[in-house]
């Protein structure tokens, strides 16, 4: 019996490193990837993060925020440091090259604990538009999604309250998402018919990022609202939540999770809020086969469509949204 539990240690334990190994290499793949494409785009909102991030080693610590805050109309503190911190040491693109290896093996851990294969992960880590402007022009809202995807790795635990915290400063368009997964467990707990304390905790502390950024979250109202809300955005998320709907094992709290997505379109558009909808999408769609199914295989090739335009936009006008 000992032997064969041995024996059993080692092979989950060689099965870890293999993961380990496939996840590093992937990373590293894009890291390369980010190399590559990242010194072509050089206009839109890269050509101001590339310029304050050269600026930011001649600047103390406060002066260099007023900087970052005034050029980018942002008070999310996380992204502001940890380029202050590095700036004097690497160039931008070597900056955003290891942020994407980061974000990569992240990612590539959220979809395995979600159930995927490796193959199907791949293939959407390489090829699907939105993690495409994660890697390169959303700069900041890829530290919400990375700090996003740390806390929904390990949920149930201290550390997902820890990274939830680092997400909400890191973006305030997180928000969005966190209103999703508390509409969800309202719902929950009025169907079991028990409020527990944390239902009343938790409405203050979203408050408190929304007061400190309130001016900022004022601004991008405005901003994605003029850029189209309305039914116009709207059927994209409905083919989400569709498919979601389809794949999912409790319909009400899918519902639930995307009701409040719904009513984000009309008020600031779709162009980020479907962004949250394709990941709540791919909870569903990747575990169902592991992803191997009509659902996955379909959004993949629609927007693996749309990546290659993406592609050739920085290559040809040094932005991936020319006007």
């Amino acid at each position: 019996n000992m032997k064969s539990y041995t024996s059993i240690q080692k092979v989950a334990y060689t099965s870890i490193q293999k993961v380990t190994v496939q996840k590093v290499t992937v990373s590293t793949l894009l890291f390369i990837l980010t190399l590559v494409i990242l010194p072509y785009y050089t206009e839109g909102d890269q050509r101001i993060y590339q310029e304050i991030y050269n600026y930011l080693p001649d600047f103390d610590l406060v002066e260099g925020f007023i900087l970052y805050t005034l050029n980018l109309s942002s008070q999310e503190f996380s992204h502001f440091l940890l380029a202050w911190l590095v700036s004097p040491y690497v160039n931008h693109t070597i900056f955003i090259a290891i942020l994407n290896w980061v974000f990569t093996y992240v990612v590539l851990s959220l979809f395995q604990k979600w159930g995927a294969s490796f193959s199907i992960s791949v293939t959407i880590l390489f090829t699907n538009y939105y993690l495409l402007v994660l890697y390169f022009p959303a700069e900041r809202l890829k530290f919400g999604f990375l700090f996003l995807a740390l806390s929904l790795i390990h949920a149930n635990s201290k550390k997902s309250f820890i990274f939830l915290t680092l997400a909400l400063i890191s973006h305030v368009q997180t928000i969005i998402f966190y209103i999703c997964l508390f509409f969800s467990y309202l719902v929950k707990t009025l169907r079991s018919k028990r409020l527990p304390k944390l239902i009343f905790v938790l409405p203050f502390i979203l408050a408190i990022p929304l007061y400190f950024m309130s001016d900022q979250l004022i601004l991008k109202f405005l901003a994605y609202s003029s850029a189209g809300g309305g039914i116009a955005g709207l059927w994209k998320l409905a083919v989400f939540f569709l498919l979601s709907i389809f794949y999912s094992k409790d319909k009400v709290e899918t519902t639930s999770l995307f009701l409040p997505l719904f009513f984000a379109v009309f008020l600031v558009g779709g162009e980020r809020v479907n962004l949250f909808g394709y990941f709540l999408f791919l909870y569903y769609g990747l575990q169902f086969k592991g992803g191997r199914n009509y659902g996955v295989g379909i959004t993949s090739v629609y927007y693996a469509y749309g990546s290659l335009i993406f592609i050739f936009n920085i290559f040809q006008y040094g932005t991936a949204f020319p006007t």
